[in-house]
């Protein structure tokens, strides 16, 4: 049936019964297990996995345009067919169109590059369509925001100690007095403007 609906075209039960050596009354008696299968007005199949019917994910081989009834199905049924692909899916949350190619060496070409397809494992795969495709959403994710250091900057280089007041001292510690040589770089002058360094260091 897959490649019966490849081609485009709705399939009738006869086709289907013909193809597989089956009585109609046999084939149709199998479908009415399949939950997920869609018919037309004429009883015709149009869709079960890949589907005739215009949704929100579609895919492209050769020329015919498919569709599927959730993003990771657009991945799916192009590897089974062997066929390249073209897939257009829209974001579950904004509605963004999310283009992508595919071969059979995997995905060729991604925009926005970004977009990812998450899922979410059901319990109950009686219905594939209300189970897992309604979970299977895709959506070009945002870029995760520049990580803020939070280290304290390390304040500019001075060969001048920082005098010490009552406020920033540690409470209960009375305060040194300085040293004598701590006196004689404190009161000493900065070197000149007019000195130039040479050498190396």
């Amino acid at each position: 049936m897959l490649w019966r609906l490849a081609e485009g075209e709705p399939v009738t039960l006869l086709a289907l019964a013909a193809a597989q050596g089956q009585p109609v009354a046999t084939v149709q008696r199998a479908l009415a297990g399949w939950p997920d299968v869609e018919y037309d007005e004429q009883g015709r199949i149009v869709g079960a996995g890949p589907i005739l019917r215009p949704t929100r994910h579609r895919f492209e081989i050769e020329g015919r345009r498919l569709y599927t009834w959730c993003a990771m199905d657009t991945l799916v049924y192009p590897r089974l067919l062997g066929r390249p692909a073209r897939i257009t899916s829209a974001c579950h949350a904004l509605g963004t169109p999310i283009h992508l190619t595919i071969d059979d060496t995997g995905v060729t070409g991604l925009e926005p590059p970004t977009a990812v397809i998450s899922l979410v494992t059901p319990e109950d795969l009686t219905s594939a369509r209300s189970a897992f495709c309604s979970t299977c959403i895709s959506s070009p994710a945002p870029r995760p925001p520049a990580r803020r250091s939070t280290r304290t900057p390390t304040p500019p280089y001075s060969p001048w100690p920082r005098p010490t007041s009552p406020a920033t001292a540690s409470p209960g510690r009375p305060t040194r007095p300085p040293t004598p040589a701590a006196e004689a770089v404190r009161n000493r002058k900065p070197p000149s403007a007019r000195v130039w360094v040479t050498g190396g260091l």
